[in-house]
């Protein structure tokens, strides 16, 4: 009887080179310093994003304005609302910060994200700040930022409380 086991090449013929240190797989590529980069990435905007928070929630203009300027724009949120700092700030009626958040062309998609109740920060300007000036400008910020995105974006009036409201 004939050998019926064909060896196979260790090595494919028809493979193209790879750079020194390529990965294969997608662990092999986030192996040693890498992933610590990365996970120092991730925490230290986790950080950013807290403090922007805090100090939008504060009104601290001067802690928002030096958060921005060191370049940190990433969609932070709390985890327990999904509001983000223009949320909170649309809130609290700070219209200062307010401005210095849709400054920040990061900071712009901000105007489109919905809470997890489904508000948006002109919502929160009209229901907390009581401020029908904010939440109006907020709303046509963010109906232009759509349609600069191609976005289909319609802003539902809310009731004063929804059936969530205790």
């Amino acid at each position: 009887m004939g050998n019926d086991h064909t060896e196979k090449p260790d090595k494919d013929d028809n493979a193209k080179p790879r750079a020194p240190g390529a990965a294969d797989t997608p662990q092999e590529r986030f192996q040693g310093d890498d992933i610590v980069e990365t996970r120092a990435a991730m925490e230290e905007a986790r950080k950013n994003g807290e403090a922007l928070l805090k100090a939008a929630a504060r009104g601290h203009e001067d802690k928002v304005r030096a958060i921005l300027e060191d370049g940190f724009g990433a969609l932070t949120v709390e985890s327990g609302t999904g509001a983000t700092p223009l949320h909170v700030a649309a809130a609290s009626g700070a219209r200062e910060i307010v401005r210095l958040l849709l400054g920040n062309e990061s900071c712009l998609r901000m105007l489109l994200v919905r809470d997890h109740r489904g508000r948006l920060p002109s919502d929160y300007a009209h229901l907390y700040a009581h401020d029908a000036v904010l939440a109006r400008y907020l709303a046509m910020k963010a109906g232009k930022r759509a349609a600069e995105l191609g976005i289909a974006f319609t802003h539902k009036p809310l009731k004063e409380k929804s059936q969530f409201d205790f």
